[in-house]
């Protein structure tokens, strides 16, 4: 994990507890991926209360949106979106234009910002809040390194607006629901002494253990489950002595359970430093390919590889063409010639290929 990105993770997760961050923090993300501008809209108010849409953006948007959002425009950006699906990511140009910001998205337009990404997530209790990023209109296609780094920024910040969205009076309650709850994956808050804080019910039913019993109120994290136990529990010990990010692959000792993808980040817990651990399945994040490692590995030209690229990351050819700045007719030219020198038929082999050897 590169220090850059360590101190974006720090950020949004003091967002948890200091959601005014948010500007910062989208202004952040965007600086690393390649993104003009990005928003945060919350419809923060369980379903059957007041309602209650917060909206956080970078300061050029913020400036720019400002009487939409006082007009309470923004408040069925949500709802719009819950339409059309719950599709965790979408990355499609007309979208989110089209179904999520209007009449906002003619003053994006006015300002120079074009094509967003959107997604939308939703809490156990039915709350819900979308994150969009927009690019400059006319700007060049982002790298491939960017789009995976935003992606693999997502979840974080996902978890962070998750959490934030608790009920305050919760913690104040003796019998009250975990804190990490809300989160639908497993996940554990340790000390550095990597005694458990908190553990929701995925992380307790995790197979193999996440969290060992110690016979006190609180249990230790347990990797006995998992290979190279005693590296990764050195990893983390250090993460959580030393407020460090960690981003490993996790490989269970039983060959019949799949990888999973461990990422702990430094947060606090009743303003005491912790370390959230979190698991995902380890091919949640869409592939990044390098079009030099392409060329190498398979003797294609430059734009071959580029063209190769988008499309193992799931780009259709439609797609794919004018983001190159190409017709639809060059880029089906390439293709073929991708084809023959990889052996390949159809794009679906064409991407099992690509994502064996990466």
């Amino acid at each position: 994990m590169s220090r850059q990105t360590e101190a974006i993770l720090d950020l949004i997760y003091q967002a948890t507890l200091e959601p005014e961050r948010w500007p910062d923090i989208l202004a952040a993300i965007c600086a690393s991926t390649g993104f003009a501008s990005g928003c945060l809209i919350m419809d923060s108010a369980a379903p059957g209360s007041a309602a209650g849409t917060s909206f956080y953006a970078t300061r050029r948007t913020e400036r720019a949106l400002r009487d939409f959002v006082e007009a309470g425009l923004f408040a069925s950006c949500a709802g719009r979106l819950d339409r059309v699906g719950d599709a965790l990511f979408v990355h499609e140009a007309d979208f989110p234009a089209a179904v999520a910001r209007r009449p906002a998205v003619e003053t994006l337009h006015r300002l120079g910002l074009w094509d967003q990404t959107a997604t939308l997530h939703r809490t156990p209790d039915g709350r819900r809040f979308v994150f969009t990023f927009e690019r400059e209109a006319g700007a060049a296609g982002f790298s491939r390194e960017a789009v995976g780094r935003l992606n693999r920024l997502r979840p974080h910040m996902v978890r962070s607006v998750t959490l934030g969205l608790r009920d305050p009076t919760a913690e104040a309650r003796p019998q009250g629901p975990s804190l990490l709850g809300a989160l639908p994956g497993p996940a554990v808050l340790i000390g550095p002494d990597e005694g458990v804080f908190e553990a929701n019910a995925a992380a307790l039913a995790h197979h193999p253990p996440l969290v060992r019993e110690t016979g006190g109120e609180s249990g230790r994290l347990s990797l006995a489950g998992w290979e190279n136990a005693e590296f990764i529990r050195a990893r983390i010990g250090l993460a959580a002595r030393f407020g460090r990010g960690v981003d490993l692959t996790l490989r269970p000792r039983d060959p019949a359970l799949p990888e999973q993808r461990l990422q702990a980040v430094p947060t606090s817990w009743h303003g005491a430093a912790a370390l959230l651990v979190t698991l995902d399945p380890a091919g949640d994040d869409p592939p990044s390919r390098d079009p030099h490692a392409l060329m190498d590995g398979f003797g294609l030209t430059r734009r071959e590889a580029e063209l190769t690229a988008l499309l193992a990351c799931g780009s259709s050819l439609t797609d794919a063409a004018p983001a190159l700045g190409m017709s639809r007719e060059t880029a089906r030219h390439h293709l073929k010639q991708i084809f023959q020198k990889t052996d390949t038929h159809r794009q679906a082999q064409l991407v099992a290929l690509v994502s064996r050897e990466a």
